[in-house]
C-alpha cells in the first residue's frame, strides 16, 4: 500500500497536472490565429512543424538531463523558461521573435509532459496504476475542457496578451508546489537515458512495442481530428463554426472526463488493459471510416459519430497509459521520454503526409478511409501483448 507521505505527494502531482493542462490548453486554440497575424498560412504551418521538430529534439535529449540533474531541477528550469516564453508572446510585435517564442513554448510543453509523468509514476502504487492514470487523464482533459472558456473570455477583454499572460501565470503556483513538496523527495537512480537505446529496447519488447503502437495510432487520430476533420466538417459539409465549437465538440469530448478513472480502476481490479485497448482501437477506426458515410448537415449526426470516436479514444488512452507504466520501471527515463515523444512525432508526420496527399487529391473521404484502416492495423501489435490480468 502507498504510504501517507507518498499519497500526499501524488495529490500534489495531480494539482500540478491540472495547472499544467490549463497552461498549454488556454492558448491551444488561438496559437495558429496569433501566428497568422504575422505570417501567411503556409508559413504558420512551417512554424508549427518546426515547433514539433524542436519538441522532438528536446524530448529525445531530456533523459540525459534528468539523469544528470534529476527531475526536480530539470522541471524547475523548464517551468522558468515556459513562463518567460509564454508570457512574452502576447507583448511583442516582432514576427520572428513571436515564432521563436512559440517554438520554445511548444518544446517546453512537450518536455513538461514527461517530467510531470515521472512525478506521477514515482508516487503511484503499481496495484493502482490504472486508477491513478485514469485520474491523471481526467484532470488533464478537464483542463483542456475548461481552457477554451477561459480563452474565450480573455480574448474579448484583453486580447492575445491576456491569454498568454494567464497561461504563463498558471505555472507560477506549480513552481511553489514543486519547490515545497518535491525538493527533498527521493528520486530513483535514473537509467537508460539514451533515447536510441530506448527505441531499440522498445522494438525488442513486444509488450512495450504494442503499447507504443497503440499510442501512435491514438496520437495520429488526435492530429487527424484537430486538423483535417475540423476543416472537413466546417468547410466541406457546411456545419457553422459556432455550432461545431459550441455544440458538437463539447458533447463529443464528454467521454474524456467520464471514462478514464472508472476504466482504469476496472483494468486494475478485473479486466486488465488488452481487451479494452483493442475496443478503443476498433471504435476509433470504425468511427473514422464512418465519417466518410455522413453527408448530413444535422449537428446531431456529427455529435454522435465524434462522441463514439472520442469514447474509443478515451478508452484507448486510459488503457495505454495504465499498461505502459505498469510495464516500465519508474527509473527508465529513456522509455518514458520515448512515450512522451510519440505525440510530437504525430504532429510532424500527419501534416507532412496530409500536405503530400492534398497535392495529389482533394478527396477528404479517401484520407479518412486510409487513416481508419491505419488505425485498425495497430490491432496487430496489440494482439501480441501480454495482459496484466
Amino acid at each position: 500500500m502507498i504510504s501517507e507521505t507518498r499519497k500526499k505527494l501524488l495529490v500534489v502531482g495531480f494539482v500540478v497536472t491540472l495547472l499544467y493542462s490549463l497552461h498549454f490548453a488556454i492558448p491551444l486554440y488561438v496559437n495558429s490565429i496569433m501566428l497568422g497575424q504575422f505570417f501567411s498560412k503556409e508559413i504558420v504551418s512551417v512554424i508549427i512543424m518546426l515547433g514539433a521538430i524542436s519538441a522532438l529534439f528536446v524530448t529525445t535529449h531530456l533523459g540525459a538531463s534528468i539523469k544528470k540533474y534529476h527531475n526536480y531541477k530539470t522541471t524547475l528550469w523548464l517551468l522558468f523558461v515556459s513562463i518567460l516564453t509564454t508570457g512574452f508572446i502576447g507583448f511583442t510585435n516582432i514576427g520572428i521573435l513571436v515564432a521563436l517564442l512559440y517554438i520554445l513554448h511548444f518544446s517546453c510543453v512537450a518536455a513538461l509532459f514527461i517530467t510531470v509523468n515521472l512525478y506521477i509514476e514515482e508516487f503511484t502504487d503499481v496495484e493502482e496504476e490504472g486508477a491513478t492514470r485514469g485520474l491523471f487523464l481526467t484532470l488533464l482533459n478537464t483542463g483542456i475542457l475548461i481552457a477554451p472558456l477561459v480563452a474565450g473570455g480573455l480574448v474579448n477583454t484583453s486580447g492575445f496578451a491576456g491569454i498568454y499572460t494567464v497561461s504563463a501565470l498558471t505555472l507560477v503556483p506549480v513552481i511553489f508546489l514543486i519547490k515545497k513538496f518535491y525538493s527533498h523527495a527521493k528520486e530513483p537512480k535514473y537509467s537508460n537515458a539514451n533515447f536510441l537505446l530506448a527505441i531499440d529496447e522498445a522494438r525488442k519488447d513486444k509488450n512495450i512495442f504494442g503499447a507504443l503502437a497503440a499510442l501512435l495510432a491514438l496520437e495520429l487520430f488526435y492530429v487527424l481530428m484537430s486538423v483535417y476533420a475540423s476543416i472537413y466538417i466546417v468547410q466541406v459539409i457546411g456545419i457553422p463554426l459556432p455550432v461545431y465549437l459550441g455544440v458538437i465538440m463539447p458533447f463529443a469530448l464528454i467521454p474524456f472526463v467520464l471514462l478514464p478513472y472508472g476504466l482504469g480502476k476496472l483494468a486494475d481490479i478485473e479486466t486488465g488493459e488488452k481487451e479494452l485497448m483493442m475496443l478503443g482501437i476498433i471504435l476509433i477506426g470504425l468511427a473514422t471510416l464512418g465519417i466518410t458515410f455522413i453527408s448530413s448537415t444535422n449537428p446531431m449526426f456529427w455529435a454522435g459519430i465524434l462522441f463514439i470516436a472520442r469514447a474509443g479514444a478515451a478508452t484507448l488512452e486510459a488503457m495505454v497509459f495504465s499498461y505502459f507504466f505498469k510495464k516500465v520501471e519508474r527509473s527508465d527515463v529513456g522509455l518514458v521520454a520515448l512515450f512522451g515523444s510519440i505525440r510530437t512525432v504525430a504532429f510532424i508526420f500527419v501534416p507532412l503526409v496530409g500536405s503530400i496527399f492534398f497535392l495529389l487529391s482533394d478527396n477528404f473521404k479517401i484520407l479518412f478511409v486510409l487513416s481508419g484502416l491505419a488505425i485498425l492495423y495497430s490491432l496487430r501489435p496489440v494482439l501480441k501483448i501480454r495482459d496484466t490480468k
